[in-house]
């Protein structure tokens, strides 16, 4: 069996605006130029000369596909001016931006447009609305833009002038900040009371000032005793000078206490302070009383505390039974620490008494004489007469005036010759009596010798007897009284 073989025929296609060969066959896929031309719509190939099942004079579209054409052809470009359409650009308000003639099937193009910006907002173009296209006609355009609501500086200043902060706040919100905060001095305490002008709504760049409210400080003002224990506090406001009552110092028994001032010295208010009482410490005195033993007051004295104080002896007066002597004083004498007495204190002794000047007393009867005699008190010898009661002899009482007188210096009693005379010859005990005591001695009373007158020549003789005899019993009374004082 006979099989047909075929091969395809190759065809030329010759562009006659450029000169260009293009080779195809009836199986060709490919496609016939297009050209493009600045204002002109290309309209097609004009067939200017061809075989096959090109006609000539045929006007065919570029890009048009060749398959299952054949045959050699000539091909020329053929034009149309584009017609050209109005394009109106517009503002997003309707607002003419401008018009511009765009050829049919061009893109139109337009330098974006610029918003003017507004307190509150700025705006950025974003494009067209619709999105543009190539014209087909006339058309128009509005620009589109995107709002940024502005933000604007805020300014926050302290109340001298200084910047606090800067803070970047949107449109028509309200700004607000932190309290401001101002440094304490030592006169005043600063209290945040806002911002002036008030805050409003942003509309701009603005500028804020801190208003305080100034409290005046006060301090602490603390007393003290200078012990330093703590009197009392007080507050005061700066600036002002503190007060206090002045304290007291509770006095001891050695000082008074005189408040003098505070130290340091009180001076107007700048902070917080101590003040210290001040005192003048007087060393106090006290009374001494010096009394007797009868309690009556002998003398008074001031002697400052600590001394001892001192008194002269005392003397006290001896009475009809005792004198006295002084022994010191009761209690001890000590250091002053306060009011004191002291008592005198008398050593008691008995009083004795003597006669004095007594020995060998004696009275002659029938001399008509007196007998004196003074009566002392030991030891006190101008006091006896005060103190004498009466006179004795051998215990019988003698009338005062009448048997005796008795006088002072100390006591001088003189016995009368009359009573004298009364008492037999002898020894008799005379005794003088005072209140507290009394003083004895002997007394002789002697007979009176009548001597006979002596004859011639027995003269000298007598006399020698008498001498003798006489200084026999001189000697006899002497030994007899030295045997009773011994008694």
């Amino acid at each position: 069996m006979l099989y047909g073989q075929w091969n395809t025929v190759d065809y030329t296609i010759i562009y006659t605006d450029t000169g260009d060969v293009q080779h195809y066959n009836i199986e060709s896929t490919d496609l016939l130029a297009a050209r493009q031309r600045d204002h002109y719509s290309f309209d097609g190939w004009k067939v200017t000369g061809a075989d096959g099942n090109w006609a000539s004079g045929e006007i065919v579209a570029g890009g048009e596909l060749l398959t299952g054409r054949f045959g050699n052809v000539r091909l020329s470009d053929t034009w149309s001016a584009l017609p050209k359409y109005t394009v109106t650009w517009k503002m997003d308000d309707g607002k003419l931006i401008d018009k511009t003639l765009v050829e049919d099937g061009a893109l139109p193009e337009h330098d974006d447009p610029v918003k003017q910006e507004t307190a509150e907002f700025t705006y950025t173009f974003t494009g067209w609305s619709p999105d543009i296209a190539p014209v087909q006609g006339d058309t128009e355009y509005t620009a589109t833009f995107s709002e940024v609501r502005r933000s604007y500086t805020i300014t926050w200043k302290n109340d001298d002038g200084s910047v606090i902060d800067t803070t970047t706040v949107e449109y028509g919100t309200v700004p607000a900040h932190d309290d401001a905060v101002k440094d304490n001095t030592a006169e005043f305490t600063y209290t945040f009371a806002g911002w002036s002008p008030e805050p409003a709504a942003v509309t701009g760049t603005a500028e804020y000032t801190a208003v305080f409210v100034n409290t005046k400080n006060s301090y602490k003002v603390t007393w003290k005793n200078d012990d330093g224990l703590v009197i009392d506090t007080t507050t005061a406001e700066y600036g002002t000078v503190p007060e206090h009552e002045p304290p007291v110092k509770d006095n001891t028994a050695e000082f008074t206490y005189t408040f003098e001032g505070w130290e340091p010295e009180v001076v107007s208010v700048t902070g917080e302070a101590v003040y210290t009482a001040k005192f003048t410490a007087e060393r106090n005195s006290y009374t001494v009383t010096w009394l007797d033993d009868d309690g009556s007051v002998i003398d008074t004295q001031t002697v400052e505390y600590g001394q001892t104080p001192e008194h002269a002896d005392m003397a006290k007066a001896g009475d009809a039974y005792n004198t006295y002597a002084f022994t010191g004083w009761s209690p001890e004498i000590t250091a002053v620490t306060g009011e004191a007495s002291y008592t005198a204190v008398y050593t008691a002794t008995k009083n004795t008494y003597e006669i004095k000047d007594a020995e060998n007393l004696s009275w002659t009867k029938g001399s008509g004489e007196t007998v004196t005699v003074t009566a002392i008190q030991t030891g006190a010898e101008d006091r006896a007469f005060e103190d004498f009661a009466a006179v004795e002899i051998d215990g019988n009482a003698l009338e005062k005036g009448v048997d005796y007188t008795a006088v002072k210096g100390s006591t001088v009693v003189t016995l009368s010759a009359n009573a004298l005379e009364r008492l037999e010859k002898g020894d008799h005990t005379l005794t003088i009596k005072f209140i507290g005591g009394e003083a004895s001695t002997e007394l002789e009373i002697i007979e009176k010798v009548i001597e006979p007158i002596p004859q011639t020549g027995d003269v000298n003789v007598s006399l020698i007897v008498l001498t003798v005899v006489t200084f026999a019993a001189a000697l006899s009374l002497i030994l007899i009284r030295s045997k009773k004082r011994a008694r």
